[in-house]
């Protein structure tokens, strides 16, 4: 939609076609965050290279509304490789790995303005409502399927600028300090999405 308003000369919200054309891959996009030198997990294709005793998680590169992500998608490295080969087939899209990182998740969402960019109330995901021992993962169900446990026990909450405004602080210069105005539009973040584990450790 973006390339066809764009060809009408017709003005909208949103990113360009050229960024949402440069991160449409989840992987190229992680190495255009680490050139950035913004930090993001260790991934691999298909697990081979990690650490095989390590808790990873399995996820689509292209496709995006979390097709395919439910607690299953966390496993051992050991058994990445057949899980990826799998639902490639399964799905009809390429697959890779990334380290599962546990603790807690903000989505930071960043507006590009005339004045430059401004991060808007931050959101945590509160996993209050699933089993001790399910993934804490933001899965498709989570998202889409409103009859489910995981859409039920996924709360989204926001006030942490008055609740742990040191905490909120750190996010948003860290969010800014590493997606200045020609980054965002270059790399279509809309949203930084953060999963904190040292916040697991200390909060």
């Amino acid at each position: 939609m973006p390339a066809r308003l764009d060809t009408l000369g017709i003005a909208y919200t949103g990113c360009s076609t050229t960024s949402l054309f440069e991160t449409l891959s989840k992987v190229e996009t992680k190495l255009k965050l680490a050139q950035a030198g913004l930090p993001t997990p260790v991934w691999s294709t298909d697990g081979r290279g990690l650490n095989r005793a390590a808790r990873v998680i399995v996820k689509a590169v292209w496709e995006h509304g979390s097709l395919g992500l439910d607690e299953t998608s966390v496993m051992r490295c050991a058994d990445a490789p057949q899980v990826v080969a799998a639902r490639n087939l399964l799905l009809n899209t390429e697959h890779f790995v990334e380290a599962f990182i546990e603790g807690r998740e903000f989505h930071l969402a960043l507006l590009e303005r005339i004045s430059g960019v401004e991060v808007l109330p931050i959101a945590e995901i509160v996993f209050g409502g699933l089993e001790a021992s399910v993934p804490k993962i933001f899965g498709y169900d989570a998202k889409w399927t409103p009859d489910s446990a995981a859409y039920a026990g996924t709360l989204r909450r926001f006030g942490l600028e008055q609740q742990e405004p040191e905490l909120a602080k750190m996010l948003r210069q860290f969010a800014l300090a590493h997606l200045d105005p020609v980054r965002l539009q270059r790399l279509c973040a809309r949203r930084f999405s953060r999963r904190c584990e040292w916040c697991a450790l200390h909060h």
